[in-house]
């Protein structure tokens, strides 16, 4: 598998972040448990925030609950996986696929997850203090509004 941090020019880096619920209910997709809570992994987030400083943007990201990479539009999001994080054409891989605009967030159906688990996963997701400008954001699964 490769590791989308390595050999990009993309300007995409990496960190892992606690989350202090280890009741997470994704962690059977990957996460890892540590002492009083739960590793998530977050990628682009560098990336991310320097699109906030433009008036309109569009990138894309995959997600499960073991965390996110975002990366650019241009990019397939099948290349851009990491350890417990692989999203696959045709439903396969443990991942979600996305399309962000400035306040929109666009989730691909994926047959494995249930609105109400990707609504579980993106609350986790916008807690983090590094993608909490990302709480007013409509987030759609399938069409559909979800509640966060």
């Amino acid at each position: 598998m490769r590791h989308p941090f390595q050999a990009t020019a993309d300007g995409i880096s990496s960190r892992d972040v606690m989350v202090n619920d280890a009741s997470h209910g994704c962690i059977s997709q990957g996460g890892s448990f540590c002492k009083g809570g739960f590793i998530m992994y977050l990628a682009g987030v560098d990336y991310i925030n320097s699109l906030m400083k433009q008036e309109t943007f569009t990138a894309k990201m995959v997600f499960n609950g073991s965390g996110a990479i975002i990366f650019p539009v241009r990019q397939e999001h099948r290349d851009y996986k990491a350890d417990c994080i692989s999203y696959e054409d045709n439903y396969g891989g443990n991942a979600l696929a996305a399309v962000l605009d400035r306040g929109k967030i666009e989730v691909h159906y994926h047959k494995k997850f249930s609105d109400e688990l990707v609504s579980h996963i993106m609350r986790t997701l916008v807690s983090q203090p590094d993608l909490e400008f990302m709480k007013t954001w409509d987030v759609f699964y399938q069409g559909r509004k979800l509640a966060l």
